[in-house]
C-alpha cells in the first residue's frame, strides 16, 4: 500500500511488524533516511543481521538463492534484513514472486530505488499489496524543507531567525542529500567561527551549483535570455519528465513580480516593495529581479501566469500535447520583443 512520506516519517511506529518496505523516488535523501529509520526501527525490537545487495550485480538464480538462504533465523537465532537496490525492473518478475511466495516474518525486505514507472511489476506490487509499504520519495515541498533545516541545525545548536530561515530554504535545492551537504558547511562554519559574522557571511558559502540548480534558469528564462534554453530546460525538467516542477517554479516567480508591481503602482519605491515580499528574495537575485520588475509589462506578467495556468492544467490531465503548449508558451514569451 502507499503511504505518504510525512506520514511515515511521523506515523512510522504503525508500520514496525511489516517485513516488506520499498522506497523509492528522485529524492535518494528521503530514500537513505526511511532505509536507516527502518533498519533503526528493527534493531530496537530484535538483532538483526544486514545483507547488501544490488540488482545490477546479480547472477541468474542468486536472489532465490539469497531469500531462501535467508527466509529462516541465522546461525545465531536473529532474523535478517535484505537490503537491495533495485536500478532497473529486469529482476522485477522474479522478485515479485519471491516476495508473493514469502510466508513468516523472519525475513525483512527492504527495496530501495530511483523513480520506478507506474507500470513497474515491483512497484505495482508493493502499491497493491496491503501488507506491503510503498512510499514513494519526492523532493522537498516548501514547508517539508523548510522543518528539515531548522530541525537539522537546532540539533547542533544553531537556531536562525524566521526571515533568515526562510532565505537559507530558498537559497537550497530540493533534494535532500544536497540539502544535508549545504547545511553541514553552515554547521562547520558556525562551530568555527559562532557569531562572529553575519547570516550573509554563512549564506554566502552555499555552493554555487546548489543555487544555480534552483533559480538560475528561472531568472534567465524570466529575463528572457535564449543562451542555453534548450540544454538549460532539458537539465530542470529531466528532459520533460518534470515540466509540472517548471510550470510551478515560474508562477511562483511571476506572482512574485506582479506584487511588487502592484506596490509600485501604489506609489512605494522598488526598494520598499522589495522589502514587503515574503519570503525575501535571495541576495544574490536581488538586482536581477529588480530588473525584472522594471522591463516586463503588468500585461506581460498577467499573460504569463494565465497560459502557464493553462499548461499546467493540460499537464496534470495528461493532455498529449501539453508539454509542446508549455515548450510554445516559454518560445513565445523568449521571443518576444526580441
Amino acid at each position: 500500500m502507499i503511504i505518504k512520506f510525512e506520514n511515515f516519517e511521523h506515523k512510522s511506529d504503525y508500520f514496525k511488524d511489516n517485513v516488506l518496505f520499498l522506497f523509492h523516488g528522485s529524492n535518494q535523501g528521503k530514500v537513505e533516511d526511511c532505509t536507516n529509520f527502518i533498519i533503526n526501527l528493527k534493531r530496537e525490537k530484535n538483532n538483526i543481521e544486514l545483507v547488501n545487495l544490488h540488482s545490477e550485480e546479480l547472477k541468474k538464480g542468486e536472489l532465490s538463492r539469497v531469500f531462501n538462504e535467508n527466509c529462516s533465523l541465522n546461525l545465531f537465532g536473529n532474523k535478517v534484513l535484505l537490503k537491495i537496490y533495485i536500478n532497473s525492473d529486469k529482476i522485477g518478475k522474479e522478485f515479485v514472486s519471491l516476495l508473493s511466495d514469502l510466508e513468516g516474518d523472519n525475513l525483512v525486505v527492504v527495496a530501495k530505488s530511483d523513480q520506478l514507472p507506474p507500470k513497474s511489476l515491483i512497484r505495482s506490487f508493493f502499491e497493491k499489496n496491503e501488507n506491503a509499504i510503498c512510499v514513494p520519495c519526492y523532493e522537498e515541498n516548501s514547508k517539508e524543507k523548510l522543518l528539515y533545516i531548522q530541525n537539522y541545525l537546532k540539533k547542533e545548536g544553531i537556531e536562525f531567525n524566521t526571515s533568515e530561515l526562510n532565505i537559507l530554504s530558498n537559497s537550497l535545492p530540493n533534494e535532500r542529500l544536497e540539502i544535508k551537504s549545504e547545511l553541514e558547511k553552515i554547521i562547520i562554519l558556525f562551530k568555527n567561527f559562532g557569531k562572529q559574522h553575519s547570516f550573509d557571511f554563512f549564506l554566502s558559502h552555499i555552493s554555487e551549483s546548489s543555487y544555480s540548480d534552483q533559480s538560475k534558469f528561472i531568472f534567465s528564462l524570466s529575463s528572457k535570455q535564449t543562451k542555453g534554453f534548450i540544454k538549460n530546460y532539458n537539465s530542470f525538467t529531466n528532459f520533460g519528465s518534470d515540466n509540472i516542477k517548471l510550470v510551478s517554479y515560474l508562477l511562483e516567480h511571476f506572482f512574485r513580480l506582479l506584487v511588487i508591481k502592484n506596490k509600485l503602482n501604489d506609489g512605494l519605491d522598488i526598494k520598499q516593495a522589495l522589502k514587503q515580499l515574503k519570503p525575501p528574495v535571495f541576495f544574490k537575485d536581488v538586482v536581477f529581479f529588480e530588473k525584472q520588475v522594471l522591463e516586463l509589462t503588468l500585461d506581460e506578467i498577467n499573460q504569463m501566469i494565465r497560459k502557464l495556468y493553462q499548461c499546467k492544467k493540460s499537464l496534470i490531465d495528461g493532455t498529449w500535447s501539453s508539454p509542446f503548449s508549455l515548450l510554445y508558451t516559454l518560445l513565445c514569451f523568449l521571443r518576444r520583443d526580441a
